[in-house]
């Protein structure tokens, strides 16, 4: 993998995140979003701060540093909370990323030796995709409707090429 191609699909992580909060989230009262679910985490506001936890937590460790642990998504009463803790975390992911380079990528991860560093980064990605299908499942549990994340679309601009 190259570096490059990285920061290409976390720009997508990052964009299809922000549409999900532009277009659906605001959506939400204030009861929704923080309405426990019996799916995932419980709620779309716990399924966000978890999301974001995982999200700093990888990217600290593949800096060397320990694992900062998980926060208490009570810590974050409203959605402007969230949302800045969530604005703070992409900002320091890209930060990070555009340091990455093509050697770093293929280097061994101590820690998870024999694995090399681009597998734990699409780990971070591969969850990201997990955890944002259940968010959007969760978000239909509450009457909104929700959109696509297929990548492909993101490529194609939102649609479907006519010669697929």
């Amino acid at each position: 993998m190259q570096a490059e191609h990285l920061r290409k699909l976390f720009q997508y992580h990052f964009d299809i995140n922000q549409k999900i909060w532009d277009e659906i989230i605001t959506q939400l009262s204030d009861d929704q979003f923080t309405k426990q679910l019996p799916y995932s985490v419980g709620s779309v506001r716990n399924q966000i701060v978890h999301m974001i936890d995982i999200d700093k937590g990888w990217f600290r460790t593949l800096q060397g540093e320990r694992w900062p642990g998980t926060s208490n998504p009570a810590n974050f009463p409203d959605r402007e909370s969230v949302r800045a803790y969530w604005d703070q975390t992409i900002t320091f992911m890209k930060e990070i990323l555009n340091r990455v380079e093509d050697e770093t990528l293929e280097s061994i991860f101590p820690p998870a030796s024999p694995n090399q560093v681009w597998q734990l980064y699409m780990h971070v990605y591969g969850h990201g995709i997990d955890h944002r299908a259940q968010l959007l499942s969760m978000l239909n549990q509450l009457g909104v409707e929700t959109i696509e994340q297929d990548y492909v679309l993101y490529l194609f601009g939102g649609t479907w090429p006519s010669r697929m």
